[in-house]
């Protein structure tokens, strides 16, 4: 679409997409690889003001830019191009076309500037023809060619005016010259004699030129002396700094990113950005600022570069190699589903970027935040019933992950009932009988003990044993765990 007067266009990059961090990755579509029309036609010879077009713009077409000898000359659909600075000679011009999709198109073309010599200004200083012998001050004749060598009165009105006394010898005079004419057009400047004030040199400028120059005049006959010029003002120097180029980005990206200037040159003209050295984007205008879409981008190292130029044609270019990581990291919460008092919780995570940050929730309030590996968190518990935890890692490129797990809590230890009671006498060989109960998780085991010995375990609700006693006291224990890890014990001694 054309734009206005004065509009300059600016190149989107890709639109964004957004996926969710467990999503499958979207389909890619293929984007327009075409690149756009750069042809233009200029004759073999060119002077002054040249106007570069487009033969044939494609319908995409964004931004023209031109350029001599490898410098901008200007932005637009139809760039003029003034070749009076440049030296008459070879030239290379290039134009440079960039599409709404970011693909570039390029046209060469040589031609000659022919914008004519530099003026040439005149020696005006008298000259002597070789071939005419010099006259004989003593033998020649004054009045033969100067009448006011017998009569005074010819070419000096004072010696027959007494009231008038004129110089002893003529002052010099001084006629201002043209200044210094355009290049491209050369000023006639025209030395005559004035019969008045011999030996002294007029010059005829152009009338339309008024700036001073150089006086001529004459000293000693047979002498001529050029008086100095005045100074002259030198023009500016032309700009070569080259505009601000840096940018800021964080070493791993995602999704979608803006490239913008950290601090932009107030003569920015344009601003280009490429990835792994395609065109994504330009804009010739501020904010300067460009959107890049990592979405369809293989995760990996990428080189993005920024290309400034400002109106002097003066070029920067920064360069920064990131890694585009759009896959979310692993996640896994590593604890039992019972749990019981003050427990440790270990969290799995890993990412080929790396981990930016973990962080564990509690019925969704954050109960600890961490950022170093190994990646555990402490949690007190309190009461008896189930609860949801949460684990949250990101990533250095901002993906995440979340996983979930339900935890029982259970913080009442179990009952249990032993026989024979403690004390009891028994025969040779007589039976344990335990029995226990859990309202919380649940019995996860019972175990009899001789003393430290394991005598006899299950992990049902009840245990029965046949134990052989001597004739000294028996001492057994059994211990019940519950699923949250709560212990019950009861110890008893008996006798013969």
């Amino acid at each position: 679409m054309p734009t206005s007067a004065g509009e300059e266009p600016t190149i989107p990059a890709p639109a964004e997409s957004t996926v969710a961090s467990d999503a499958p990755a979207p389909d890619v579509i293929a984007p327009d690889a075409e690149p756009p029309s750069a042809e233009f036609v200029l004759p073999a010879e060119v002077s002054g003001q040249v106007t570069v077009t487009l033969v044939a713009p494609s319908a995409d077409t964004a931004s023209m830019e031109v350029r001599i000898g490898g410098r901008s000359a200007g932005y637009t659909e139809s760039a003029p191009w003034s070749t009076l600075g440049h030296a008459d000679g070879p030239a290379l011009v290039e134009v440079v076309t960039v599409d709404r999709a970011g693909n570039v198109g390029t046209a060469t073309q040589a031609v000659t500037v022919t914008n004519g010599p530099a003026p040439v200004v005149p020696d005006l200083s008298p000259t002597t023809d070789p071939s005419t012998p010099e006259p004989d001050p003593a033998t020649s004749d004054p009045s033969a060619t100067d009448p006011s060598a017998t009569d005074p009165s010819a070419t000096d009105p004072s010696a027959t005016d007494p009231s008038t006394s004129g110089p002893s010898a003529p002052e010099p005079t001084t006629v201002p010259a043209a200044s210094d004419p355009a290049p491209a057009e050369p000023t006639t400047v025209t030395a005559t004699t004035d019969p008045a004030v011999p030996d002294t040199w007029n010059l005829d400028p152009d009338p339309a030129t008024t700036a001073p120059a150089p006086a001529l005049t004459t000293g000693a006959p047979g002498t001529t002396t050029v008086a100095p010029a005045p100074p002259t003002t030198s023009p500016p120097p032309a700009d070569r700094t080259p505009p601000s180029s840096a940018f800021a980005m964080a070493g791993a990206v995602r999704g979608a990113v803006t490239v913008a200037l950290t601090t932009a040159a107030p003569d920015t003209a344009s601003m280009q950005l490429q990835v792994d050295g395609a065109q994504r984007g330009m804009t010739l205008r501020a904010p300067w600022s460009l959107p890049w879409s990592t979405i369809g981008t293989t995760d990996g190292w990428v080189t993005v570069k920024v290309t400034t130029t400002d109106r002097a044609g003066n070029r920067a270019e920064t360069t920064r190699v990131v890694r585009v990581d759009n896959t979310a990291p692993t996640a896994a919460i590593t604890a039992p589903s019972a749990v019981h008092g003050t427990v440790t919780v270990s969290a799995g995570a890993t990412d080929a970027t790396g981990i930016a940050q973990a962080q564990l929730l509690v019925d969704g309030r954050t109960a600890g935040t961490t950022t170093r590996a190994p990646y555990q968190f402490r949690v007190a518990t309190t009461g008896t019933g189930t609860h949801t935890w949460t684990l949250r890692v990101t990533d250095l490129a901002r993906n995440v992950r979340t996983v979930t797990k339900t935890v029982a809590y259970d913080n009442a230890a179990p009952t249990l009932k032993v026989t024979p009671a403690r004390g009891a006498r028994v025969s040779a060989t007589f039976t344990v009988r335990a029995a226990a109960a859990d309202r919380g998780t649940g019995v996860a085991t019972i175990r009899l003990y001789a003393g430290t010995r394991l005598v006899k375990q299950t992990t049902r609700a009840t245990l029965t044993a046949t134990v052989r006693t001597g004739k000294k006291p028996y001492r057994f224990t059994v211990r019940v765990t519950d699923r949250a890890g709560n212990v019950t014990s009861v110890t008893r001694t008996v006798t013969r």
